[in-house]
């Protein structure tokens, strides 16, 4: 399938594993430019080189999306790599799931922080260089959660529905600069980070 995506430059925040890798893979093998960030250097060293040994142009970088600095960086290396955005997946995050009497203010600000303002920021940054570019696609990564919390989904299922609001508004925002603004509301995927989580509870129990 042809999606004509070929020589265009798209960033992924949360981009060396589970569902943003995968992203990343298969918009290389559609003949776009991908440039990833996250935490792990690892990660990121692994992903670059998966990513080049597919064929493809890419670019790691290894970027924290509470931080405004690093998220400068992030945008930076790809605008100095290739000139131009023309789209953005907000997809950096991690579970975070309690009861609402338990989850401590530390927690509620960190998921925050991580998943919402992350989000803002990096969009924010996006936008000129999107609409230089004459208009583009920005995806938000969210979870069902966010549209039919069940009990002990906090703070993950306020984040999402705030990411919701946020996708909302920002598609009236700047749908006339021609950037469509849309979100993707996943359930649980096999991913790293629930692996690595399982294995932290086996090791806890034993």
């Amino acid at each position: 399938m042809d999606l004509h995506l070929d020589g265009k430059v798209v960033l992924i925040t949360g981009g060396t594993d589970g569902l943003g890798a995968a992203l990343a893979c298969r918009l290389v093998e559609e003949g776009a430019k991908v440039a990833v960030c996250g935490r792990d250097p690892g990660r990121l060293a692994a992903t670059e080189q998966r990513l080049r040994q597919a064929g493809g142009e890419a670019v790691a970088v290894r970027a924290d999306v509470t931080r405004l600095p690093d998220l400068e960086r992030f945008v930076g290396a790809a605008v100095d790599r290739w000139g131009r955005i023309d789209g953005l997946v907000n997809n950096a995050g991690k579970s975070a799931a309690g009861r609402v009497d338990q989850v401590s203010d530390e927690d509620w600000e960190q998921d925050l922080n991580l998943k919402v303002l992350g989000a803002v920021r990096c969009t924010r940054l996006a936008v000129p260089h999107l609409a230089a570019a004459g208009g583009g696609a920005i995806v938000n990564v969210l979870a069902v959660a966010g549209k039919a919390p069940g009990a002990a989904s906090l703070p993950t299922a306020a984040s999402r529905a705030a990411g919701l609001a946020i996708t909302k508004a920002a598609s009236g925002d700047l749908g006339g600069q021609g950037i469509r603004v849309n979100a993707v509301l996943v359930g649980l995927v096999q991913s790293g980070q629930w692996r690595r989580r399982t294995c932290c509870r086996i090791a806890h129990r034993m």
